[in-house]
């Protein structure tokens, strides 16, 4: 079987004789190779992390699924060119049920005919609100109806399904630094009262950002929270490394520099960072590191970095010192841990700053985590 991958096309034409056409999810957005692969009729097409052709009027899921395959004029998609088209995904509803809409009407478009606006107001409790297009999502509705929909089109599997591992709880743990920042109490009163609205209201982390990162006193809240958690968790995990409580920790955050913060206090213990900023080899280097050598006990990733595509069997213990707006992601990236190799019962915490706004933002996203299990139970 010969494989032949598009990130070459501009440089040769395509292998006439090639079984597989292999496509990263950016190349998708060149005319030249959505040209190329229409010209194409393939038996198969597999979407991995179809999660991130989620958004109904995005660019890349016209792309994919296409607009006017379903009546009317409009762009020709990947999928009209597929016999058989498979959305493989770990997050198929990152933040709600309403995420299922696009796959849901690009794949089956009889079984979900009145458009997004209609699907999220039956499957979706919702309220008004100021932001994005004034609808916030506060839980689910019919959720035996969309999970009969879901059968026999959405296959699901388990971990508990289909493989041995051991058991894992979540907790969340307040923390206060020895020192609070001064500027931290100063910062809250001048935050809105609607910004933990703004959050729930979210669809994605780039929607959160939008809201939120334009309320200057909000981004520089959030950063500095975050650093406050990285003092006050390295002094938990210090302790716990030290007296062997803990013999490796994985801890997932959000800013770099509360991974370098984190980093630098936890140097003893022979620390490993993954940014946005390390290499692909040096992120191999990385993980190798922590799983090989007894000496490497602490891994600090950015949970977007860091949290999907890694293997981090050889620690047993996940520390979120800060959360993604988006749920998913966080599911993702606690899954670190507990993957194949996996033998120790696991425990994950959550770090919440005692006292502040961040105790209310981290009860949001885990609220979200639980409307996302409720509808993928079964």
């Amino acid at each position: 079987m010969t494989a032949y991958t598009f990130e070459h096309i501009h440089l040769r034409s395509p292998d006439p004789d090639a079984t597989v056409v292999i496509v990263t999810h950016g190349l998708l957005l060149s005319k030249t190779l959505r040209t190329r692969l229409l010209l194409g009729r393939f038996d198969l097409c597999i979407l991995d992390e179809s999660h991130f052709f989620r958004g109904h009027a995005a660019k890349r899921s016209a792309f994919f699924y296409g607009r006017g395959r379903h009546g009317g004029p409009g762009v020709t998609g990947i999928a009209d060119v597929c016999k058989r088209v498979w959305c493989l995904t770990g997050t198929p509803m990152p933040n709600d049920a309403s995420d299922l809409w696009t796959m849901a009407h690009g794949l089956w478009p009889g079984a979900f005919p009145d458009g997004f606006g209609a699907f999220r107001a039956h499957y979706c409790e919702t309220t008004w609100s100021p932001y994005g297009d004034h609808v916030k999502v506060v839980g689910n509705r019919n959720v035996a109806e969309l999970r009969e929909q879901l059968r026999g089109r959405v296959l699901r599997r388990r971990k508990a399904d289909v493989l041995d591992l051991p058991p894992v709880r979540h907790e969340t743990v307040n923390l206060r630094p020895t020192s609070m920042p001064h500027e931290l109490a100063l910062m809250q009163g001048e935050l809105d009262d609607n910004l933990v609205a703004q959050l729930e209201n979210a669809d994605t982390a780039d929607d959160a950002f939008a809201l939120l990162g334009a309320n200057k006193a909000f981004a520089a809240f959030r950063r500095l929270c975050g650093i406050a958690k990285a003092q006050a968790a390295s002094e938990l995990l210090a302790m716990e490394l030290a007296s062997g409580a803990l013999a490796k920790v994985v801890v997932m955050a959000h800013h770099t520099a509360v991974v370098d913060a984190i980093a630098t206090s936890l140097s003893a213990y022979g620390v490993r960072t993954i940014t946005g900023a390390t290499s692909a080899k040096g992120r191999t280097a990385a993980v190798d590191a922590f799983q090989t050598d007894p000496g490497v006990r602490v891994i600090v990733c950015n949970i977007l970095a860091g949290g999907t595509g890694t293997t981090l069997t050889a620690a047993s213990e996940l520390v979120f010192v800060e959360l993604s707006f988006v749920p998913g992601e966080n599911v993702q990236a606690a899954d670190r841990i507990r993957r194949i190799g996996q033998d120790s019962p696991c425990r994950v915490r959550f770090i919440a700053l005692d006292g502040t706004l961040d105790e209310a933002i981290v009860g949001v996203l885990r609220r979200k985590v639980a409307m996302i299990r409720e509808v993928l139970a079964k």
